[in-house]
């Protein structure tokens, strides 16, 4: 069996009243009805954070608009710009509910809150290593880790002035457990990004929301509005994993 999950990242809902709510609505429903053409037969959906841009009641709200439900398995990850209890609540639970693990394919996902209150960076907590050191300590693990920021360093100033506070401390989880964490997949830098961390591969997703410009020099954000909305396909089976970016079209 091969697992097959559609995978989106980086929503930055709005408002209904805010200008930007349209564009960013046409650009998710684009890569959505994409997705759901092709990949009916998708196991789960996996959303990696910033669902909302602001983390607002109103925000959310617009989100039960798309029909995400209409595969299997959902599952909401927190960023930088969300309320992660407010997000909970959107999957029926009162307050926060990571680290999550469910299995599938034989596979061990875990999706994990890297949300850090008050900072644009994050943090994956003691409870999130925990997490991964204990299902790491199977002898035939094989985790599939689902996050908002990035792992590792990205070389991209914008994305690692607001990374990880803890990387070093995954890092060595990562190195100490070569072979069992299978790939990681985050979000939050905008852009397409591959490579690994002690042997141990990650992807960065683009957003449905307005992509960045890969900006090497300085840290400044440089947005890219001309640049399309995508969305993942991530086909796997134990010893071999693909992930496809899938880029959509922005209707007019």
């Amino acid at each position: 069996m091969t697992l097959k999950i559609i995978w989106f990242s980086d929503l930055h809902l709005r408002a209904e009243a805010h200008p930007a709510c349209e564009r960013t609505e046409r650009r998710i429903k684009a890569c959505l009805d994409d997705a759901f053409r092709h990949h009916p037969d998708a196991d789960l959906c996996v959303i990696s954070g910033d669902i909302a841009h602001g983390g607002l009641e109103a925000e959310y709200s617009r989100f039960a608009h798309f029909g995400f439900d209409r595969w299997p398995g959902l599952h909401l990850l927190p960023g930088n710009h969300d309320d992660p209890d407010r997000l909970a609540r959107l999957t029926g639970h009162q307050s926060r509910y990571w680290p999550q693990r469910i299995q599938a394919g034989g596979f061990d996902l875990l999706f994990l809150d890297s949300t850090l209150p008050g900072s644009s960076g994050g943090r994956i907590g003691s409870d999130g290593l925990d997490a991964i050191d204990k299902l790491c300590s199977a002898p035939d693990a094989q985790v599939l880790v689902f996050l908002h920021h990035q792992p590792a360093p990205t070389f991209i100033p914008s994305a690692d002035t607001i990374g990880l506070a803890d990387q070093p401390e995954l890092a060595a989880l990562l190195a100490r457990h070569q072979g069992k964490v299978a790939h990681m997949f985050f979000g939050h830098c905008h852009l397409p990004i591959s490579g690994s961390l002690h042997g141990t591969g990650f992807t960065g997703l683009p957003a449905t929301a307005i992509q960045q410009f890969p900006n090497f020099a300085d840290a400044r954000f440089i947005a890219a509005p001309e640049m399309p909305p995508a969305y993942g396909v991530i086909l796997a089976k134990p010893g071999s994993i693909a992930i496809h970016t899938v880029t959509v079209p922005e209707p007019n």
